[in-house]
């Protein structure tokens, strides 16, 4: 296992110019597919199953579970949470002092559905 030294990270954050506009990466439906097997689920359905498979087409962002397209319906994933997990924000320029670091700590817990961005909590406030 590899560890990271903490004022390191801090101190080479950077920030990437973001695209204002949306990078189109394929042009036909089904060109590029996306998947994402998400499990070990320790409470497993009244069929005992402990993962789930979700695939997502690049060209329409619509996913289907497998479920769905074998049964004709609707899973229930109201039981499912977010998690969240450790993640460092950029400190911009403006906003800090020459020795200060460049990110701090916070807690990531999803993507927007609105825009191309994602939701963090600040931890330290």
């Amino acid at each position: 296992k590899i560890t990271l030294y903490q004022p390191c990270i801090e101190g080479k954050e950077y920030k990437e110019k973001f695209p204002t506009q949306g990078v189109q990466r394929t042009m036909q439906l089904l060109e590029l597919v996306h998947f994402d097997t998400c499990g070990l689920i320790y409470v497993g359905t009244y069929l005992k199953f402990n993962y789930f498979i979700k695939f997502i087409d690049d060209l329409t962002r619509h996913f289907h579970i497998p479920f769905e397209l074998w049964y004709k319906r609707q899973s229930n994933l109201s039981y499912l949470k977010i998690f969240g997990c450790k993640a460092h924000v950029f400190i911009s320029n403006e906003t800090r002092k020459k020795l200060d670091t460049h990110s701090h700590e916070a807690i990531f817990l999803g993507y927007s559905e609105e825009s191309k961005a994602y939701r963090l909590m600040n931890i330290l406030n």
